[in-house]
């Protein structure tokens, strides 16, 4: 799927570890299942989905998701929190939560989450189909 910015590339990545301590040192986190992804378009972080992992291990959450506001509707946000899905599918994780505000809620919809508390929006990925010869 091409990438819907204009001119320059836009790359999904974990942050540095240089990038990440300066932003853990700003927010005063301290997660040892904590990651930051980062968007980089024409070398500067135009976004950033937060995530971590709880419940020993079995559950995912979203903590945060951020898009400059000159890139927003772009597919950016989207593009962030499929590399979380990745994530927590490469730590065998399947229950991904997210706590939205209220004017995000369709972003999360439209990422095929569904309504599972107050302000509380759930996905449980389905299991990958092994292949039979």
């Amino acid at each position: 799927m091409p990438e819907r910015v204009s001119k320059g590339k836009l790359v999904i990545r974990a942050m540095k570890p240089f990038e990440l301590k300066i932003y853990q040192e700003q927010l005063r986190i301290s997660h040892n299942e904590w990651k930051v992804f980062a968007a980089v378009y024409d070398g500067r972080i135009v976004g950033i989905c937060q995530v971590d992992i709880k419940n020993g291990k079995k559950e995912g959450r979203i903590l945060s998701v951020s898009v400059s506001s000159n890139k927003q509707g772009k597919g950016i946000g989207h593009k962030l929190i499929g590399k979380a899905h990745s994530y927590f599918e490469s730590k065998g994780i399947k229950k991904i939560t997210v706590f939205p505000k209220n004017r995000v809620e369709k972003f999360y919809t439209k990422a095929k989450y569904q309504k599972s508390g107050k302000n509380i929006y759930t996905r449980i990925s389905p299991n990958k189909r092994r292949k039979t010869k």
